[in-house]
């Protein structure tokens, strides 16, 4: 299969998607870094939704969780299977074939590349879900159980310590790579709970890893080196391989590709 990846989608995805050309290789598979937004309405909506997805494409669609929608596991239906494609375990309905939704953690084979995921975050507006959106039947937009809990991030670290990937995808990212310049001004920052970039940043020297992807913050550029935000672009896994192997041997990147103001502060 060919492997691509993008940033968060949030339910738009006609907007994203109706540009590729490949949209109907059943042989393309597009991972999403996290906030899909299919599990986020929790009733029949989300249903047409991913209907609708299905009926209009036929590429492969594999989600990161992101803070924006519900545990794959927590909704009705949900399946845990075994996918080739990826040689993991994931998430998936038989109603809505092309769409897979990893573990919270986990270890896959993409590609030939070994690869860690780890979804969730913190939603920094979460007091304003909770507070000011219209609630539907109890609804408002916020999970409880966005990031991962104490026992959920002891056993993802127990996971890959002392291991080796080539690719690390997360929803966010390790606290000592935030992309501050990027925060909203109306969010007081000293309110947001960090728990999972602090943990994030405490394991990423505990494994080994070639190249880290995470979306959440809406922006596309190069953070660190070997270090990248998606939001709307899209590019294939193998072109990003090869992008940080070329770096190391050159120290050059595509000149159209937006750097972070720290890009040059080290990992």
């Amino acid at each position: 299969m060919k492997w691509y990846v993008t940033g968060d989608v949030h339910r738009n995805y006609n907007n994203r998607f109706k540009y590729y050309t490949w949209q109907h290789d059943s042989n393309v598979a597009l991972i999403v870094l996290g906030d899909l937004g299919f599990n986020y309405l929790l009733d029949e909506r989300d249903k047409d939704w991913k209907r609708s997805f299905c009926n209009k494409y036929d590429f492969q669609l594999y989600a990161v969780r992101g803070n924006h929608e519900e545990r794959p596991q927590n909704i009705p239906g949900m399946q845990l299977i075994y996918d080739k494609n990826v040689n993991g375990e994931v998430y998936w309905e038989p109603e809505y074939p092309n769409i897979h939704y990893f573990k919270d953690y986990g270890e896959y084979e993409i590609n030939g590349y070994k690869v860690l995921v780890i979804g969730g975050a913190y939603s920094v507006d979460k007091y304003w879900r909770i507070q000011t959106r219209m609630k539907e039947n109890g609804w408002c937009g916020w999970f409880e159980e966005e990031q991962l809990n104490d026992a959920e991030r002891a056993a993802a670290a127990n996971l890959c310590k002392n291991k080796s990937y080539d690719f690390v995808l997360t929803h966010t990212c390790p606290i000592s790579w935030e992309p501050r310049d990027l925060f909203l001004s109306m969010v007081d920052q000293s309110s947001v709970d960090k728990t999972t970039e602090l943990w994030l940043d405490e394991i990423k020297s505990t494994f080994s890893w070639n190249i880290w992807l995470f979306g959440h913050y809406h922006a596309d550029r190069f953070e660190r080196p070997h270090v990248e935000q998606f939001f709307e672009k899209t590019d294939e896994l193998n072109k990003i391989f090869e992008r940080w192997k070329n770096y190391d041997k050159k120290q050059d990147l595509v000149w159209y590709m937006s750097k972070s103001p720290l890009f040059y502060g080290g990992i």
